[in-house]
């Protein structure tokens, strides 16, 4: 799974066989700012496709460089980098 942020919308790319079920999800920064995105289920990312979800502007401006998305990947704690797009 691999994740970016552009403005207003996050995008995740799934390169797998398999679906990503994304469950409680939040958005960290490197100071440790966190934006929580889901406390339950966030959404599916199918197999060898992308998925957006939008976001309103100023729920993530705060946050600074080296951001990670904290997520239940399929049932397991995962931490996915997240890349910022200009």
């Amino acid at each position: 799974l691999a994740c970016e942020l552009r403005p207003g919308i996050l995008a995740c790319t799934n390169s797998g066989g398999q679906a990503a079920q994304l469950g409680a999800t939040r958005l960290i920064d490197k100071n440790g700012k966190l934006v929580a995105l889901s406390r339950g289920l966030f959404g599916y990312v199918l197999p060898n496709a992308r998925r957006q979800w939008p976001l309103e502007s100023g729920y993530v401006t705060t946050l600074t460089a080296e951001l990670r998305l904290e997520t239940q990947l399929n049932g397991q704690p995962a931490t996915v980098p997240v890349t910022r797009a200009p």
